[in-house]
């Protein structure tokens, strides 16, 4: 009887056992992991790859010195970039050549001036460098992205080519993260977008020009001209005197700050039009030993400070004393 009765109940315990992953599949969410895949499929969405970035490199020396494509350079810090095509330093001494950082993921959106490091020696090149930061790098899209992906198209659906049709187009391109539209921007029969990155930053005018071929593809007939364009950057200065515990570093007050502020910044992007000076505060007196401020200012505005058009905002100096 005792044996009986121990294999009903753990036939049983595997039946309630299983009951948890029927819930995971029919009511997912960010925590579902790969159900979230499956339940995004049934409505044609897929998740989104990483992208790789991409940069225009300077490179001088020699009249008539040529670059190879696929000339491997670095920035020291782990990330190459491969050249895209092959080019010849012209009478002015340097060339201009596109390159494409040779893994995926945002770490490669590296800053102006940093590669500089050549793999091996080119005859007749003596220097390398990017002029502008490398941009269009993005991670593969999360579990929580491709959530909110999955949930904008449930509850906002798009048909008949309006607004969230196109907010859906750019976002199915990988690299892009938000998207705002703007119908009849320019008149009857057209429609503006402003996009941004998967970490909401700007995007580069390839991307842009990847995301308006997407869209042409699909508009209704009666759209004659649809409009990409990046974000642009926002700096947002903080200066504020704070009071501190007496054992505490200022140094880690003031990263714990600058991270802070950096996820506040890419929660409000492309959301709203306005930098809180009450959520700068709030976030100020988060901080670990922080016990209170003064004089707090935002772009040396003690009140709100309005965010730019098309703007997003980025961290700028913050002085904390």
């Amino acid at each position: 009887l005792y044996e009986l009765v121990s294999a009903i109940l753990y036939r049983l315990w595997e039946f309630y056992d299983s009951l948890d992953a029927v819930e995971d599949m029919a009511f997912v969410n960010e925590n579902s992991g790969e159900y979230i895949d499956k339940r995004a499929e049934e409505f044609g969405l897929e998740r989104k790859k990483g992208t790789k970035a991409r940069v225009k490199l300077t490179f001088t020396g020699t009249e008539g010195a040529a670059i190879p494509i696929g000339t491997l350079i670095e920035d020291g810090m782990g990330n190459g970039f491969e050249t895209l095509e092959e080019a010849v330093i012209g009478s002015g001494g340097s060339v201009g050549i596109n390159a494409e950082c040779t893994k995926e993921g945002a770490s490669g959106n590296v800053g102006a001036g940093t590669i500089t490091y050549f793999s091996s020696d080119i005859q007749g090149v003596d220097t390398v460098t990017n002029g502008e930061a490398a941009k269009d790098g993005t991670d593969g899209e999360t579990d929580e992205a491709l959530m909110a992906r999955l949930n904008a198209f449930r509850q906002r659906p798009a048909t008949s080519g309006n607004a969230y049709s196109y907010e859906q187009w750019a976002l199915e391109v990988d690299g892009v993260g938000a998207a705002v539209v703007y119908p009849l921007e320019n008149g009857p029969g057209t429609v503006g977008l402003v996009i941004a990155s998967s970490d909401k930053t700007p995007v580069s005018s390839e991307k842009t020009a990847e995301v308006k071929t997407h869209i042409d593809k699909q508009k209704p007939i009666g759209v004659t001209n649809v409009s990409v364009r990046s974000v642009v950057e926002f700096a947002v200065n903080v200066s504020a005197e704070v009071d501190v515990i007496a054992a505490a570093d200022m140094e880690a007050v003031k990263a714990e700050f600058e991270a802070a502020l950096e996820e506040y910044f890419s929660k409000i992007a492309l959301k709203e039009t306005e930098i809180k000076v009450s959520a700068i505060g709030a976030i100020l007196m988060n901080v670990s030993n922080v016990t209170d401020y003064q004089a707090l200012t935002i772009n040396g505005v003690s009140g709100n400070v309005g965010i730019i058009a098309d703007g997003v905002p980025v961290m700028g100096e913050v002085n904390l004393v």
